[in-house]
């Protein structure tokens, strides 16, 4: 008997070419081979510290009627103003 599978799966996939990565650090087409990472957290921890800017995070939902939720990696968050950094009322 086969093991069920994941309700959910967390994979990571190139934005440009749609290509999903595997465990071993290729690419492939076919998503049901891509690494998968369990946790979003993890998966976008990964892209960012290998700069796999143009990729994207991809949780697919073995459910009957779930959209697969998309999460786009942004390498790096603008630094703060000092005009956002003194907002008033802020506990900061």
């Amino acid at each position: 008997m086969s093991a069920p599978k994941p309700k959910r799966l967390v994979i990571v996939q190139d934005s440009d070419t749609k290509l999903f990565l595997r465990a071993d650090g290729r690419w492939t087409p076919d998503a049901a081979a891509a690494q998968d990472f369990h946790e979003s957290l993890s998966a976008v921890t990964f892209c960012l510290q290998r700069g796999l800017e143009r990729a994207h995070i991809l949780m697919k939902f073995n459910v009957p009627g779930a959209s697969d939720v998309v999460i786009p990696i942004s390498p790096r968050s603008p630094a703060p103003s000092e005009e956002t950094e003194n907002v008033p009322g802020s506990s900061l």
